[in-house]
């Protein structure tokens, strides 16, 4: 692989414990650094990428139904008896 070398600024505190890192792993600090950045680039690559449109949106009404989401409880076909499924209104909706 073909490589170009850079130069990097780091705090001090951040170099001691990315030697320290790399001493235990047997690996150099540029070795950490260039799989810390191949994983970054990895995750970003795949990401599903925000709507922001959307998320303007979508943001009021989630406040809006914060209340209602928190009180909820999940329905599963069979879990409300058939007795009490009726004239229940919650039952009725799961």
């Amino acid at each position: 692989m073909d490589m170009t070398e850079i130069t990097l600024k780091l705090p001090t505190a951040m170099l001691d414990a990315l030697r320290r890192v790399a001493a235990e792993d047997d690996v150099s600090p540029g070795q950490l650094v260039r799989e810390a950045i191949e994983r970054d680039l990895r995750r970003r690559a795949t990401a599903k990428t925000p709507i922001r449109a959307d998320e303007r949106l979508v943001a009021p009404l989630r406040a809006l139904l914060a209340d209602d989401f928190a009180s909820a409880r999940t329905c599963r076909p069979g879990s409300v008896p058939k007795a009490t499924a009726w004239p229940n209104p919650v039952a009725a909706l799961c």
